[in-house]
């Protein structure tokens, strides 16, 4: 059994060129969790990540990712190591889902009025 809001995300990698099983490719997942420590009376933004590498049929499973939130998956093999340009638009990738994660929602206006 696993934690309430979290699953797991299985799958399996190909080669693009040839269509076949990639043994040996690291997966890795990265996520974003908000937080608030009622010790110092803060909102934080906390960022996680998992990682796994495929079997001999190119299989994979993470377990323990978040089902309510956006996933950032990268998948990298010693034959096909990521580009610069790859990189770049992964770490733009990074920077707004940490954007994202700390917009944090605002509380809705209070609707007490004081005692007169």
């Amino acid at each position: 059994p696993s934690a309430k809001g979290t699953g797991g995300l299985v799958g399996i990698v190909t080669d693009a060129d040839t269509d076949r099983p990639s043994a040996g490719a690291q997966v890795a997942s990265m996520w974003t969790e908000l937080t608030f420590d009622k010790g110092i009376v803060q909102a934080m933004v906390l960022e996680r990540s998992g990682g796994t590498v495929t079997d001999s049929l190119g299989q994979y499973r993470l377990c323990g990712v978040p089902t309510d939130r956006w996933l950032l998956v990268q998948v990298q093999h010693a034959e096909h190591a990521v580009t610069q340009p790859a990189a770049e638009a992964l770490a733009k990738a990074q920077q707004e889902l940490m954007a994202q994660a700390s917009a944090a929602p605002k509380a809705p206006p209070s609707t007490r009025r004081p005692f007169t």
